[in-house]
């Protein structure tokens, strides 16, 4: 199992709450907490639990920071990053377009507004942004 927890984050310490991600972020937490959801249903706890109930063994679990943009000085992580600038883009109108608007009562002109400048945001390598992400997998046990 592999989550992205929206919130993101910025190596540099640059992102702010003026940030239109910032703000992406506070608005897709706030929306998924009036519909009960929880935004971080792959914590390490939920991740577990979720596992051992499907009674999979060998269970692992990691977090990772998954670079945004070409800013990493580690080619990999800096393709990786590349890369997901255009995933994010499309995360951004596709996550957040129907609870921005139908939980929260934005106006679909000022969704597409703010997702607009989060995308501008996106390209702006002083940020050295990336996502907080978890991983966690286990196996089924061997049949004997």
């Amino acid at each position: 199992m592999i989550e992205f927890y929206y919130n993101f984050q910025s190596h540099s310490g640059l992102l702010n709450a003026s940030h239109a991600l910032f703000e992406w972020g506070s608005l897709f937490r706030n929306a998924a907490e009036q519909l009960n959801r929880c935004p971080r249903v792959g914590s390490m706890t939920n991740s577990k639990v979720m596992m051992e109930s499907a009674r999979l063994e060998s269970i692992h679990y990691r977090n990772c920071s998954i670079p945004i943009g070409g800013w990493s000085r580690d080619a990999k992580e800096r393709e990786i990053g590349i890369e997901n600038v255009r995933n994010i883009e499309r995360m951004l109108d596709s996550l957040g377009t129907w609870p921005f608007c139908h939980v929260l009562n934005m106006k679909l002109e000022d969704v597409i507004a703010l997702c607009s400048r989060a995308k501008r945001e996106l390209r702006d390598n002083n940020l050295k942004l990336y996502l907080p992400m978890t991983l966690c997998y286990g196996q089924r046990p061997l049949s004997g």
